[in-house]
């Protein structure tokens, strides 16, 4: 109960709109799962990314998938006293999409296509990365990332806007409909 609380006051301290990443689950974006699909699409829940993206490594050798799209959170540092030149993303900024990271170059044609998807929906994004999308793509296999900016990123709570995180569901929705033809 006094972690449920803290992670409450923390999410009231930032503002209205942010919420606790531990309680994103009621936004449902697991919803997308329970759709059905002309072609075979996959959701994997992988871990390690920080460690040698090894749940992101055995998901792209053993599913050997055409494209593949990492859904995740990304580092936000829109906080005082932090100069904006050190800012990547901000909560509420809209969706992060990758370009690029230290170890990857982010399929150019399949951020072109999720951008438009966002663009259909007039949703905000952004270009930030660092995702599980390297393992797919040291695979030979299409990568991108789509990320939610979050406060406090790998800490015990994380901070972010329920509008960045309907947004990409609303994005991941539309492009999978249109791709996939659900």
């Amino acid at each position: 109960k006094a972690a449920a609380a803290l992670v409450k006051k923390i999410a009231e301290i930032h503002s209205a709109e942010c919420v606790a990443e531990s309680e994103i689950d009621k936004f449902t974006e697991i919803r997308l799962i329970f759709k059905n699909y002309k072609n075979d699409v996959y959701f994997c829940f992988v871990v390690q990314e920080e460690i040698g993206v090894r749940g992101g490594t055995v998901a792209s050798r053993r599913l050997k998938p055409d494209v593949a799209i990492t859904v995740e959170c990304t580092t936000c540092l829109d906080l005082p006293g932090v100069e904006e030149k050190d800012v990547s993303t901000k909560t509420g900024d809209g969706v992060a999409l990758a370009i690029a990271d230290s170890s990857t170059y982010y399929d150019t044609d399949l951020n072109n296509e999720l951008s438009e998807c966002a663009e259909k929906m007039q949703l905000k994004r952004v270009g930030v990365g660092g995702t599980d999308g390297r393992a797919f793509q040291f695979n030979n296999i299409k990568a991108a990332a789509v990320a939610v900016p979050a406060r406090y990123i790998h800490s015990p709570v994380s901070v972010i806007h329920e509008d960045d995180i309907k947004n990409a569901i609303i994005m991941l929705e539309n492009y999978l409909e249109v791709i996939c033809y659900a």
